[in-house]
Formats: structure tokens, C-alpha cells, sequence
């Protein structure tokens, strides 16, 4: 990615078609899981989104799952959709940065490595999540006609992602809201 381009994951991946090769797994539609291409996908772009976020990475665009998501702390998600939400990210600094991610089978783990302009001398970025707020759902009953609008109660969590900053001797420097995501 050339000094100011913005990168998009969409565009990167492709439509989820099975003419391209994608495969039905779990997604969330209309607040229920249902199967359908690409399902998954969003553990990479998760996964990347962590990475860029601890390489200090400008975010243009990036949205939370409706429902959190059971392999990510609250807030260190992003959902992508063919078409609709996307993962994309800038690159200001004067060089190029380069992304390496890579897929264990066998352990059944996706990496994300970014490549570019190093932080500070010895500095690091660690992710924080936070719960700010969880409002319990309403357990009364209501009667619906039809099955379709039978969903499952879900609690409403707002929930905020903090970049902590350290020094070479792990001193904190300082603390930067990366997003505040809803649930």
C-alpha cells in the first residue's frame, strides 16, 4: 500500500460468490445466524483489523457485528459484508506498507502481519476492551404471528476499544479510544 492509499478489504477479496470459490458457513442476518458464502470471513478481517490497530494504522471505515461475535473481545471486531460493510484502512506515512496474512490449517489460526514505518523506539501498542454499559433485554413475552419475526433476547452492550501505549521499559505512555461499538 503506497504513503496515502487507502486500502480496502472488499475490494481485496473480491464478491463472496461460489464462482470465485467461497464456501456457505454461519453469518448474522437480521439478528439471526443463517448460512451463506463467505461466512467466516470476518475472523480475518478482525484479525487484520487487531494488527493494524496495534501498528498504528489510520482506520477510514469499520463497523461492529449486530451480535458479538464469540472468538473477539467486544470491540475488536469488523464485520464485512459483499457490498455493504467494509475494513479499510490509510496509509499517511511516507512509505510503503506491506500486509502478510497467512492461514495455519492445521492449527486453524489466521495471522496478520504489517509491515511499514516502525512505532517509536521500543514502543508498543497492546488492545484493551471495555464494557461501558450493558442494558439486560426485555424478558417479557410477545406475541408474534409470524415464526420469522421470533428472534432471541439479547442484552445491549456498548463497548469501547482502547491502543495502550508503552515505552521500551513498559511504561505506560498513553491510552487512545480506537472506536465505542454497540451490541
Amino acid at each position: 500500500l503506497q504513503p496515502g492509499e487507502t486500502f480496502s478489504t472488499n475490494d481485496c477479496l473480491g464478491p463472496r460468490i461460489a464462482g470465485k470459490g467461497w464456501k456457505a458457513a454461519p453469518v448474522i442476518e437480521g439478528g439471526t445466524y443463517t448460512d451463506d458464502l463467505g461466512g467466516g470471513i470476518c475472523q480475518v478481517s478482525k484479525t487484520l483489523y487487531n494488527a493494524l490497530l496495534k501498528a498504528d494504522v489510520e482506520i477510514v471505515s469499520r463497523r461492529p457485528h449486530s451480535i458479538p461475535a464469540s472468538y473477539v473481545k467486544h470491540a475488536l471486531d469488523a464485520m464485512i459484508t459483499t457490498g455493504g460493510s467494509d475494513l479499510k484502512f490509510k496509509n499517511t506515512t511516507d512509505w510503503p506498507m506491506f500486509l502478510l496474512l497467512y492461514v495455519d490449517e492445521e492449527k486453524k489460526t489466521v495471522t496478520a502481519e504489517v509491515y511499514g514505518t516502525p512505532l517509536a523506539d521500543g514502543m508498543t501498542i497492546k488492545l484493551e476492551s471495555v464494557d461501558v454499559e450493558i442494558t439486560p433485554f426485555d424478558a417479557t413475552p410477545v406475541v408474534v404471528t409470524d415464526p420469522d419475526l421470533v428472534r432471541k433476547g439479547r442484552n445491549r452492550i456498548v463497548a469501547e476499544a482502547w491502543k495502550v501505549y508503552y515505552d521500551k521499559d513498559g511504561k505506560e505512555i498513553k491510552r487512545v479510544k480506537a472506536n465505542t461499538s454497540t451490541y
